[in-house]
């Protein structure tokens, strides 16, 4: 038994040697295949650059091949690039693979292999190297290097005027950034900046044709390519379709001077606080009514937060102008009645100036308005010089002719009607929308709906204005709806029709129009009221009977004025038959 276990240990033993001797000469054996995968990571996609994938094989000995790609998850055969191919010997044979099945249709992005088979010998064998088919472009998200989650603001305190640039992957060229203005209404590129292959980030001088950008909103975008040969753009679109998903965070806001009022009008004598942005710099600060040249405050600060006393004196619109390292900055701010003194209260459009103020907040770089983010926030400096969109025409030009007529008022805000403080609707006799009052809470146009009907007066100076509704929740303004077929008091709107118009007084029961000779002219716009919603025309001026621009009707116990000319608070101060129609307005307004 002994005998029988050595004599199988010699044999096995034996057995072992002439394995490893065999092993041994056929890996010294030449190979009879030697494939070559050129590229590693191709992009089908028709750009000039890695459109296919190269390849090469030179056989020991000549045969006819074959070539077929396949899935390397799957096995799935997926192409035959080569069918029945003679190769002669020692010769290094060349082809490549456009990323097509053999139907012709595209081969969906994946890892690939070669099998190889050699028709003469028998043998089969698969390339050692896989290759990438990868048409998705990259996605390299930017980000604004800055504290926070909103936009950076250049120029930084105490820091460079520009803001360095980052890029997560800048892919395997130099990568490209441009710089684009987009608070216009056609974004605009103002810069360009090359990269260095390889590198993560660049710098932004914050400077446009060799000098300092204006204040505004600012995008930067790069563009890089990855392995492939893809084209990656982050953004992909400017300004991005829908900022909220953009990725990354490449937003920028250059702002020299800045101011953040109240939303709500401040109260006669009392202290309110404005946030003051004057990139760390000191300021001057001073204060006049709207209309006025009389300085009624003034005084110099550094502190982000000036603490304002408001005028004790007759309730109104007061302009706070900031000067600071030769920069000037005018934003409008609300005086309200400690009780009330006037039976006309007008509303500021606070909701409408800031779902227009093309500001970033997020830093997406987009400005975020109720039209184009669908959000924006209640409280924020107003864009530019600190006017709102529109005021010097429309609300300012108002304010400025009650001013040099002595015509008193008290003032608010919608914004304050909405939060339930300040001076109250139903307090006053008559109330007017200044300017354009493009959207408006449900509650706020239910309570004018009840003023009207419960006797006061309603006068609407904008167009386009009292169809759309937002809400308002937590300083935010949000759910912006479309413009409705008919206005919170129920009377449908034409649209504004761009040509002279020669309106003349049809009907006129309230002597709204017997200060003038019967005809307004002068206008180059106007908006017809289709209809009034059942309210009862009492006066109404247009191009020909049955259709009015300016009516007024009554709703209950009350009555609505509503003007139809985009220009009429501009004019108010230049033209004698506007002028003569706002005072009887305003008579109409006070009873």
């Amino acid at each position: 038994m002994i005998r029988l276990a050595q004599v199988l240990f010699a044999v096995l033993v034996l057995a072992t040697g002439a394995a490893f001797l065999l092993a041994q000469r056929i890996k010294q054996q030449p190979k009879a295949v030697d494939a070559q995968t050129l590229t590693r990571v191709f992009s089908p996609n028709g750009d000039g650059v890695n459109d296919t994938a190269r390849f090469s094989i030179r056989l020991e000995r000549g045969d006819d091949v074959d070539v077929t790609v396949l899935d390397r998850q799957t096995g799935r055969e997926v192409r035959h690039l080569i069918v029945g191919r003679h190769v002669p010997a020692k010769q290094t044979f060349a082809f490549s693979w456009d990323g097509k099945t053999d139907s012709g249709a595209p081969a969906p992005d994946a890892y690939y292999k070669l099998l190889i088979t050699l028709r003469g010998q028998g043998r089969s064998s698969i390339a050692n190297k896989r290759f990438i088919l990868d048409r998705t472009p990259p996605r390299p998200a930017v980000a604004a290097v800055g504290p926070g989650s909103g936009p950076f603001v250049i120029p930084a305190r105490g820091a460079r005027p520009g803001v360095t640039l980052r890029v997560a992957d800048p892919g395997t060229q130099p990568t490209q950034w441009t710089i684009w203005r987009t608070d216009v209404p056609k974004p605009l590129a103002v810069a360009h900046i090359g990269a260095a292959q390889g590198a993560r980030q660049t710098y932004w001088d914050g400077r446009v044709n060799g000098h300092p950008a204006p204040a505004g909103t600012y995008l930067a975008q790069v563009r890089t390519r990855d392995e492939a040969g893809n084209v990656g753009l982050s953004p992909s679109q400017v300004p991005p379709r829908n900022p909220a998903q953009a990725p990354g965070r490449p937003g920028i806001t250059v702002r020299y001077l800045g101011a953040q009022v109240p939303a709500e009008p401040l109260a006669q004598g009392k202290v309110g606080e404005v946030f003051v942005d004057a990139r760390g710099k000191p300021y001057r600060w001073r204060l006049r009514r709207v209309g006025g040249t009389r300085t009624v405050a003034t005084g110099a600060s550094s502190s982000a937060r000036l603490r304002l006393r408001a005028p004790s004196g007759a309730p109104g619109v007061y302009l706070l102008t900031l000067t600071s390292a030769g920069h000037v900055y005018r934003t409008p701010v609300a005086v309200a009645a400690t009780k009330v003194t006037k039976p006309v209260l007008v509303v500021l459009p606070v909701i409408s100036w800031q779902g227009r103020n093309p500001v970033d907040d997020t830093g997406k770089g987009a400005p975020d308005t109720l039209l184009t983010t669908g959000s924006a926030r209640l409280e924020r400096p107003f864009a530019g010089d600190g006017l709102p969109l529109g005021f010097s025409t429309q609300e300012g030009a108002l304010l400025a002719w009650l001013q040099r007529h002595g015509t008193g008022y008290d003032v608010t805000t919608d914004a304050a009607l909405v939060a339930g403080r300040g001076p109250k609707l139903f307090d006053h006799d008559g109330v007017v929308l200044a300017g354009d009052p493009e959207w408006m809470p449900s509650s706020l146009g239910l309570s004018l709906r009840r003023f009207v009907a419960r006797g006061g007066t309603v006068a609407s100076f904008g167009t386009d204005a009292l169809r759309r509704g937002v809400q308002v929740s937590g300083g935010q303004l949000s759910h912006a709806t479309p413009p409705q077929a008919a206005d919170l008091f129920g009377s449908r709107i034409k649209p504004i029709q761009h040509r002279r118009a020669e309106l003349l007084t049809y009907l006129d029961k309230i002597g709204l129009f017997a200060p003038t000779a019967g005809s307004i002219t002068g206008y180059d716009a106007f908006e017809q009221t289709a209809s009034t919603g059942g309210g009862k025309v009492v006066a109404a001026a247009g191009q020909q009977a049955g259709q009015p621009v300016i009516v007024a009707y009554r709703m209950g116990k009350g009555l609505v004025i509503r003007t139809g000319l985009p220009q009429w608070s501009q004019r108010v101060g230049s033209d004698q038959e506007t002028a003569a129609v706002t005072r009887r307005m305003w008579t109409l307004l006070s009873r």
